[in-house]
């Protein structure tokens, strides 16, 4: 990521359609995909949003190796790190995970993408 500082922004750029356009494109699709993510935590459960993302970041191993910490999956699916790990425990009760630090692994994944529903846009 770059950081340009705002001043030197509208002095030297204020008149540049084509970054102007590139900089509304790039709020608008971050915009969209927080409104989507919002709307998405009110309506349903944090199985379904967790079991949702965790999908979203399957490959073709049988787990799934965290890059992001607990705390900021927590924040994208707009709950606590405490019920974030409720539910995880939730999910290992019912063989549907087993958690290993930053490792997930996928112990049954038809109830997973079941309890996924696909209701999320991809995680950056």
């Amino acid at each position: 990521m770059i950081a340009i500082p705002a001043a030197i922004l509208r002095e030297k750029y204020f008149d540049n359609i084509k970054l102007l356009h590139h900089l509304v494109d790039s709020l608008s699709e971050k915009l969209y995909g927080t409104i989507n993510n919002s709307s998405y935590n009110f309506v349903y459960l944090l199985i379904n949003r967790l079991s949702s993302y965790l999908v979203e970041h399957l490959t073709d191993k049988s787990y799934i190796i965290l890059n992001s910490s607990y705390l900021e999956i927590a924040q994208f699916l707009g709950t606590t790190y405490r019920h974030l790990n409720r539910t995880l425990k939730e999910m290992e009760s019912r063989s549907i995970i087993r958690c290993d630090n930053k490792k997930i692994h996928i112990l049954d994944i038809d109830q997973l993408r079941e309890l996924a529903k696909n209701i999320y846009i991809k995680s950056p």
